[in-house]
């Protein structure tokens, strides 16, 4: 999880690399990039990721990873 950008991105594999899954959910408060403000949410299943998602602060799903 990176919050740097304050822009939202979920990248996994080769995408992500050296990570297997890089995820920044955007900014709560000062969102870049033409984004909404935004948070973001990880499932965990026995240890490993299920599904990510980042969200505007009024529930859109703006990226979405898994299900």
């Amino acid at each position: 999880m990176h919050g740097y950008t304050h822009i939202p991105e979920i990248l996994a594999g080769r995408d992500a690399y050296p990570a297997s899954l890089f995820i920044c959910p955007g900014s709560c408060s000062r969102p870049r990039g033409g984004f909404p403000a935004s948070v973001g949410f990880i499932e965990l299943e026995a240890g490993r990721v299920r599904a990510a998602r980042v969200e505007s602060l009024d529930g859109e799903v703006l990226l979405e990873m898994g299900k």
